[in-house]
């Protein structure tokens, strides 16, 4: 028999893929006056250093050296220059341009999120959430993810809403050091998260609006979440909507369907999809011509949603 939907866990990837990395430049409509920008940098002035520094880091413009993009840092985060101190302790953490020192990369990331950064608050709450560089702490995480999420971050909503959906002990083993688990405040910050976008933060939220947990229970609005999920590629979004097919809980009941979203998220090696889909293949639930149309299917709309993503719009989910 199929098991519950699941929640997403959102995935903690390496430090970069939570960073503003540095030298990522702003889009703009004419290109910085590197000239310009050097003369004032050696004046001293923070803000050209920065931007300096970001260009050397990215590489446009100028020949990419990292090296000359953590000085242009270093000195502008000497002078208070927050994104500056968060973009310095990111390179001391993995590496580039100096060498590799997660606590100079901690002191440093300290000043940017203390100065009000939330690139920088978002990385501290990732590294005590996993004990990175400093001591695993719940209350730690916790704070910096806050402080990040009431600036806005979606990745800071999206973590701290995790952090109450899971509880002590279920993710990051924090033990008492944890949060108590609170679906009222996991809504509030997947509200928050999934209204800009975060995938697993939709699926997250949608799993709490098919239980009635910390929100109403309204099984199509856990469907609409489910779809905008499961059409940015998450892997437990396209879970939790199979899941919806084969209960028929706010559709019509369709194997097919469900097959098709199964195999995406299987493909993206989602145990849990590849053991359901199995199970609707051994309970005789679709059969073996139904199969090869949803399997079809998959691999089409596999290839859409590469190309929208590359595009960067979304795929209606069928």
């Amino acid at each position: 028999m199929l098991k519950r939907i699941a929640p997403a866990v959102i995935l903690r990837n390496s430090l970069a893929a939570l960073a503003l990395l540095p030298g990522m430049l702003l889009a703009q409509v004419n290109p910085p006056d590197v000239a310009s920008l050097t003369s004032e940098a050696e004046q001293g002035k923070a803000d050209a250093q920065y931007s300096l520094g970001k260009i050397y880091a990215k590489g446009e413009l100028v020949p990419k050296d990292l090296a000359k993009a953590a000085d242009l840092y270093r000195k502008a985060a000497e002078q208070g220059n927050a994104e500056a101190a968060t973009n310095l302790g990111v390179m001391y953490a993995q590496g580039q341009g100096v060498a590799k020192d997660i606590a100079t990369g901690v002191q440093w990331l300290q000043k940017g999120a203390l100065a009000g950064d939330s690139a920088a608050q978002l990385n501290l709450g990732w590294m005590n959430a996993t004990g990175t560089g400093v001591q695993k702490s719940g209350q730690e995480a916790v704070r910096w993810y806050q402080l990040a999420a009431e600036q806005g971050s979606a990745l800071g909503q999206a973590h701290l809403g995790e952090l109450y959906l899971w509880g002590q002990d279920e993710v990051f083993q924090m033990g008492k050091d944890g949060v108590e688990k609170n679906y009222d405040e996991a809504a509030k910050w997947f509200q928050k998260a999934a209204a800009q976008g975060i995938a697993a933060a939709q699926t997250n939220l949608g799993v709490l609006y098919k239980d009635g947990k910390g929100v109403r229970k309204d099984i199509d609005e856990a469907l609409r979440l489910f779809k905008k999920a499961a059409e940015q590629g998450d892997s437990r979004g396209q879970l939790n909507l199979a899941g919806m097919y084969i209960a028929g809980l706010g559709v019509e009941q369709d194997y097919v369907k469900a097959y098709q979203w199964l195999t995406l998220s299987a493909r993206q090696g989602d145990f849990k999809a590849e053991k359901d889909r199995r199970e609707l293949e051994r309970v005789e639930k679709i059969t073996k011509e139904e199969i090869v149309v949803a399997t079809r299917a998959a691999d089409a709309l596999e290839a859409e949603l590469k190309s929208k993503k590359q595009q960067g719009q979304a795929t209606p989910a069928k």
